[in-house]
């Protein structure tokens, strides 16, 4: 094959452009990413606000026909399935024995390579009190083995990070739910007031002129499987005498918290968020990056459906999903073990039993007149059988 002068020169300066890209050096995100580049700025940003302390107002046993919740002074959460129309208690999620451990100790101050010490040296290092049963198994109850029960509970750990400042009566946050199996966080929305926990609710603000009743719950409840969560938002605004439902829905936009989108109504322009975070979902009521909001809903101004906590931050329109106990969290697994001795009634006669007289003495005074019957023969006999069905076999 003949090469042209042109076909020379070309790949001459290509290799010589290459070789001076090979050259140059490479930033790779990961590695910034680990040296606290740009990425693990993003990762904090991320989790600004999230912490593992329990706020007060969730603390304790929550119920509800299908499911106990509990949280206690750890960083993970109990629940408790009700099944079998609620006759069977199913712990299915629980704290391990090194959940525990890692909830009694500081996360950061454990060091499992740490060696030439005694356990004893370790606890006095860390300047912490940990307890022979924290560090057992048998500090929990054996685990029923029966086909509702499985062998190994779920580990739900979890994080709290406040949406409101939370005061005696009320608050909110997103429950951050780290799903060990399947290695995903999820955050589920809850509202607390008036020892009722909701997981539909709004957020209320107060202007001079309206007020917006904000969308902040995206999911149906806590779950001991990642949550689904809902496509679609709503949010009302009020104004004088008249009221708007704003949809909300999800966009995978970059969140901005400080655009304002337009309503329109007949009784004026009013400015509401033009996206909402909700547990890490983005919502917009607008396309693209259009500020005015188009096909404006205005319903009947009726506020009766609507609840509101004392300090009237929440808002909720449906029932609690959970209801606070009077028990303590210690007490749950005794509640577990009595809900499991109790053995259901049996079930009700199909024909109930009334105040029938079968006259059984004129019963016995017929059976005296009754004609008897010759036996039925053997099954054998088949000389009978073909005299009686005068059939051949």
């Amino acid at each position: 094959m003949k090469l042209s002068f042109g076909r020379i020169a070309v790949f001459f300066l290509t290799s010589f452009f290459c070789s001076s890209l090979w050259c140059q050096p490479v930033e790779l995100y990961g590695q910034e990413y680990l040296e606290g580049g740009v990425g693990q700025d993003f990762f904090e940003a991320s989790t600004d606000g999230v912490s593992p302390s329990l706020p007060p107002l969730l603390a304790g046993l929550w119920q509800n026909s299908q499911r106990i919740v509990s949280f206690e002074n750890l960083d993970s959460a109990s629940v408790i399935l009700k099944l079998f129309y609620g006759w069977y208690y199913d712990r299915a999620a629980e704290p391990g024995a090194q959940t525990l451990v890692e909830s009694t100790m500081s996360t950061t101050q454990l060091d499992y390579n740490y060696s030439g010490a005694s356990q004893q040296d370790f606890i006095d290092r860390n300047s912490v009190t940990i307890t022979d049963e924290v560090l057992q198994y048998d500090s929990l109850p054996p685990r029923p083995k029966n086909d509702a029960t499985s062998p190994r509970a779920q580990q739900l750990l979890v994080e709290f990070e406040s949406l409101i400042p939370e005061t005696e009566t009320s608050g909110a946050w997103n429950i951050w739910i780290t799903y060990p199996d399947i290695k995903e966080r999820h955050a589920i929305p809850v509202a607390v007031f008036d020892g009722k926990l909701y997981v539909n609710f709004y957020l209320g603000s107060n202007d001079t002129v309206s007020r917006f009743f904000q969308a902040a719950s995206n999911t149906n409840g806590i779950t001991i499987s990642t949550p689904l969560l809902d496509k679609e938002v709503t949010s009302y605004l009020v104004t004088g005498s008249r009221m708007y439902k704003i949809r909300y829905w999800q966009t995978d936009m970059e969140y901005d918290g400080e655009t304002e989108a337009v309503l329109s109504g007949e009784d004026g322009n009013y400015q509401v968020p033009k996206h909402l975070l909700i547990g890490g979902t983005v919502y917009t009521c607008v396309a693209g990056r259009r500020v005015d909001i188009r096909n404006v809903e205005e319903i009947p101004l009726d506020i009766s459906g609507f609840t509101m906590s004392s300090d009237n931050r929440i808002i909720v329109q449906k029932s609690a999903y959970l209801s606070l106990m009077d028990n303590n969290a210690s007490e749950l697994y005794q509640l577990i073990a009595e809900a499991n001795s109790r053995r259901a009634p049996p079930p009700p006669l199909p024909i109930p039993l009334g105040d029938l007289d079968f006259h059984y003495a004129e019963i016995e005074d017929l059976r005296k007149y009754m004609i008897p019957q010759p036996e039925f023969p053997e099954f054998e006999d088949w000389d009978y059988i073909k005299t009686a069905t005068n059939q051949s076999f």
